[in-house]
């Protein structure tokens, strides 16, 4: 028995089968860089030149071993000391800027005081400044107060630049947060820090874990200021460049490093995938 399907349902099908082939290419688009590069730090050198876009004639997997402990000579690359670099400068930066960020959002989004307009303002121009702008400025406020080459001088700047972002995202939720809540609980006698600490902040740990995960992985992948205030204490993102010689490059071993390197960013987005969309729709829904 024949079915005549209606028009706009063939339509509306191939509309939607349009639609997928497309996200299905643009996601194959991103995906293939780092398929591309994960396969290349499997070859050995040999492979790596002759064959730049094809699978390894043999799989070298201690590549991996060799770019994580180094190899047997002096002078050699050991990237779990970068990386653990990384986590002493990361792991405090993050604690920091979410306190920071989540309380002055509230603030702004909950509290009328005077020049709040001109704050919230103020931290949205400093989006508008390129970090690259100001790099002279705060190599040199770091070496007058001492901090180069010191985990705080890198704590303390990506404090600094991640915070407008942060509080700009977390400002339009807190907006949509219902004050009859924080009303009612200051009518019973709780303070605004209690208000904050112990219904505020377990109701929006969604958004504020969002905002912690984007702000992780900016600070993990972050080169600009590790390179320039921090050159004898490495980040692993500065740390893959010591592969990189005057003449020659171990092109396999920096593709192996940096592999390890996006390891904790794909794990974290993995794990808190759902925070992240929902990050996307901060203060959609109005309260």
């Amino acid at each position: 028995m024949n079915i005549n399907y209606p028009r706009s349902f063939e339509t509306k099908s191939v509309k939607l089968l349009l639609f997928y082939g497309i996200l299905i290419l643009w996601g194959l688009l991103q995906l293939y860089p780092v398929i591309w590069m994960y396969l290349s730090a499997l070859k050995s050198p040999a492979d790596y030149f002759s064959r730049p876009f094809g699978l390894p004639g043999r799989w070298a997997f201690e590549n991996f071993k060799l770019a994580w402990e180094g190899e047997a000579r002096s002078g050699s690359i050991i990237l779990k000391n970068y990386m653990i670099n990384s986590l002493i400068v990361c792991i405090p930066s993050l604690c920091i800027l979410t306190l920071v960020s989540s309380i002055a959002a509230y603030s702004l989004a909950k509290f009328e005081f005077f020049g709040r307009d001109f704050l919230q303002s103020f931290f949205i121009a400093l989006l508008a400044i390129p970090v690259h702008s100001v790099i002279i400025s705060v190599y040199r406020l770091m070496m007058s107060l001492h901090l180069l080459n010191t985990y705080l001088a890198l704590i303390l700047v990506n404090v600094t630049f991640c915070i407008p972002f942060s509080v700009i995202l977390l400002v339009s939720y807190f907006r949509s947060f219902p004050s009859e809540i924080i009303e009612a609980a200051l009518i019973v006698g709780c303070t605004h820090l209690k208000v904050f600490s112990h219904i505020v902040v377990p109701i929006s740990r969604g958004a504020i874990s969002s905002v912690a995960i984007v702000n992780f992985i900016i600070i993990w992948n972050e080169f600009l200021f590790a390179f320039v205030l921090n050159p004898r204490t490495k980040t692993l993102t500065v740390g893959v460049l010591g592969y990189k010689g005057a003449y020659t490059t171990n092109w396999t071993l920096m593709l192996a490093g940096l592999s390890i390197a996006t390891i904790p960013s794909i794990l974290f987005y993995f794990i808190f995938q759902k925070n992240i969309i929902k990050g996307m729709t901060i203060g959609a829904i109005k309260g």
